[in-house]
């Protein structure tokens, strides 16, 4: 089953991972925060799956795997295998087409797009982290514009993965600090 194989690499990346700050310093929590949304979405994924929603197991492990990844780009995730970019995981899926599968990109697309006209690059700009908040800016928009792609292409579970995925980057870089929330909280992972 190709939906659970996303969740068990997801699975393997978690558990290949772990925080690279000094413990009890705050990017520490960060970076274990960071390991615990991955492995939040992880279960949450199986959750949804064990019930028969495959759509909103497909988007969380996506959404995991986009926070784990930020997280390990970002250096404060460390790995023993550092593999940022997931396998073509979509490569010969068949998996029909629903009407939830549609109203849940539809929206995750309007989320996603709205999301990103309500944060702003945080850090200074001669600091080397605003080069980090830059490319996770482009990494979300990137993710954002290949979902428009597929998505008018019909094509709804690729459009979905992007649109989770890149979600998952711009939540992780909001959580490390580097891209502020300037309106539209709800739209995020935020305390």
């Amino acid at each position: 089953m190709l939906i659970c194989k996303i969740g068990d690499y997801l699975k393997k990346k978690i558990d290949n991972a772990s925080p690279s700050p000094v413990p009890g310093s705050p990017y520490n929590r960060i970076s274990e925060d960071i390991i615990g949304m991955a492995s939040a979405y992880h279960d949450d994924g199986f959750s949804f799956h064990r019930t028969g929603d495959r759509v909103n197991a497909f988007a969380s492990f996506a959404y995991g795997l986009g926070w784990l990844d930020a997280g390990i780009f970002t250096g404060l995730v460390g790995v023993h295998e550092n593999d940022m970019n997931p396998p073509d995981f979509l490569t010969g899926f068949d998996e029909k087409i629903t009407e939830m599968l549609t109203e849940k990109t539809t929206r995750y697309e309007r989320m996603l797009s709205k999301a990103m006209t309500s944060v702003s690059m945080y850090p200074d700009r001669s600091s080397p982290a605003f080069n980090a908040a830059s490319k996770i800016f482009r990494n979300t928009k990137n993710n954002l514009e290949k979902g428009f792609h597929y998505l008018k292409k019909n094509d709804f579970w690729e459009a979905l993965w992007h649109f989770s995925y890149g979600y998952g980057w711009l939540d992780a870089g909001i959580r490390a600090g580097l891209i502020e929330v300037t309106g539209n909280r709800h739209l995020f992972t935020i305390d």
